[in-house]
């Protein structure tokens, strides 16, 4: 009781652990994986039969891990993305890289039931959430010029087609 008059008196709000752990991973994880995907995209997209870089390879089971922290990044941002509020373009940014290191060939060759089962789900749900998008853009949910939806609506068509050729 004494804690919570002080806060009042005060005028101070504490954040409860669960913001300052939201905030830690936006502010501080997230752009240190951006980082070192970055710095490292060569070795987990080298092989032995096709070397990219000088820094060797990475395994079939760090590939893995590759594949399966995008596909559980990419799962939260789909069902939390109000979490990151500003630092979304952060989140965004880490998914970016983390795409273009994913080795997605090798993975669905030898990795594991449980990591296939993610990216399936993954490109399941980005179908999903394309379709949701371009119905509610025929129905003119959406409140951008005609030009905006025009760009929009020509990103979206090349995603689709993009999706439909990776898959």
């Amino acid at each position: 009781m004494q804690k919570k008059e002080a806060i009042v008196t005060s005028g101070k709000t504490e954040k409860s652990p669960h913001d300052q752990e939201i905030k830690f991973f936006a502010k501080v994880l997230l752009p240190l994986v951006d980082q070192y995907f970055t710095n490292h995209c060569l070795y987990f997209l080298s092989s032995p039969t096709k070397p990219l870089g000088s820094s060797g390879y990475a395994s079939n089971k760090e590939k893995e891990m590759v594949a399966s922290l995008f596909c559980k990044l990419a799962a939260l941002v789909r069902h939390r993305i109000s979490l990151f509020g500003s630092n979304a373009a952060t989140m965004v940014s880490c998914l970016h890289i983390l795409a273009q290191t994913l080795d997605t060939r090798t993975v669905m060759k030898s990795g594991s039931e449980m990591v296939k089962a993610g990216l399936h789900a993954f490109f399941e749900n980005a179908a999903e959430d394309l379709e949701k998008t371009s119905e509610n853009l025929k129905l003119g949910k959406f409140t951008h010029s005609r030009t905006q939806i025009k760009g929009f609506s020509a990103a979206l068509e090349k995603t689709l087609l993009q999706l439909t050729q990776d898959t």
